[in-house]
């Protein structure tokens, strides 16, 4: 619930119960109440849901590989170019029948079987969470073009062909919400009190543990701090966004004035660093990991010595896909993928 979210809804998102642990208003699979709540609030069978979290996204590349995942469904995300040791997801996504819905043609599409076209903001209703817990409002104006619809119908098109359409009945996305509403009640994420026509409105706020008594036997916060072992000759490979190219690049990199100073992909280095290997801005070097490598010319700037930022967003089209260098280690908790601390070395080109 204290996750800071990269992406617009991505909150809102795990309030919905998105995660592959995850039931609506933050409630878990492994928990029996919650299994069973959510049972009985949408009619359905006790046991019906199963007690058993389903794969994450990089527990499910190994799974495809191995032939034990054979469909793949990619809604409005990237993963092309997003997931870490990408030259396994690009395997991976080769051997299974891949579905991808999205409003943008993506790298992912490039290995997809079958593309839904969908409606994009402005094309289709609905409600978001920010990262800072604000909800909002976002109104259609525009009718979708061609065959795109909203994510939501063709969920429910999907379910009516299946034979599962009484468990869709949805007329409207209103009619989602007031039951997600309904669903929050009484949780952290609750917005039950909130209207559509009212929104934005926040649920968040310090609310949470304002004598900073928190529930462990203690009563103090838990710490677990780690010491982090630097190989020697080695750089750390940070990978992040770019101020005017967020994500992969799907939509602001239509754009020539965003485009512009950021045109093709690059690595900062610290000026301290660049003694080291007698390069000028914009030389070209080396980085190689146990992933692979890749060449990207060099800019410097303010970053720890010792460092490294590129961005991840630049797609195939680029040459230099950066995540072909990361290694696809999770955190045990979070499963969250150790995008920002990968150990690369540096070769001068030319």
């Amino acid at each position: 619930p204290f996750s800071l979210t990269g992406q617009p809804n991505a909150m809102g998102g795990r309030e919905m119960g998105y995660l592959s642990s995850g039931l609506p208003g933050y409630r878990d699979v492994r928990k029996k109440e919650d299994r069973s709540f959510m049972e009985e609030f949408w009619g359905i069978p006790h046991g019906s849901i199963r007690a058993e979290p389903g794969p994450t996204i990089t527990d499910a590349v190994h799974l495809m590989l191995e032939g034990k995942i054979k469909f793949l469904w990619v809604v409005c995300t990237n993963p092309a170019l997003t997931l870490p040791d990408l030259k396994s997801v690009w395997e991976a996504f080769e051997k299974v029948f891949l579905v991808v819905q999205d409003a943008y043609w993506t790298d992912t599409c490039s290995f997809a079987n079958l593309v839904l076209p969908a409606a994009q903001m402005g094309e289709k209703e609905g409600v978001m969470t920010g990262s800072d817990r604000t909800v909002s409002y976002c109104e259609k104006f525009s009718e979708p073009l061609g065959e795109a619809k909203p994510d939501w119908l063709i969920f429910k098109e999907l379910a009516e062909r299946l034979g599962y359409g009484e468990f869709f009945s949805y007329t409207s996305s209103g009619e989602i919400f007031a039951e997600l509403k309904k669903a929050t009640e009484g949780r952290l994420c609750d917005i039950s009190r909130f209207e559509r026509e009212e929104l934005p409105q926040r649920w968040g706020g310090r609310w949470l543990y304002p004598d900073l008594v928190f529930p462990t036997e203690s009563g103090k916060a838990r710490m677990h701090p780690t010491t982090y072992k630097h190989r020697d000759g080695d750089f750390i490979l940070i990978t992040g966004r770019t101020k005017n190219q967020w994500h992969t690049m799907t939509r602001t990199g239509k754009s020539p004035e965003l485009l512009r100073g950021e045109e093709e992909p690059f690595l900062l280095m610290s000026r301290e660093d660049r003694e080291r290997f007698g390069i000028g801005e914009n030389h070209c070097v080396k980085l190689v990991s146990s992933g692979g490598d890749t060449v990207l010319k060099v800019r410097f700037g303010e970053i720890k010595c010792g460092h490294l930022f590129a961005p991840f967003g630049y797609g195939l089209r680029y040459g230099a896909v950066i995540n072909t260098l990361t290694e696809n280690r999770t955190d045990p908790v979070s499963k969250q993928p150790e995008l920002k601390f990968t150990h690369v070395k540096v070769e001068a080109v030319g």
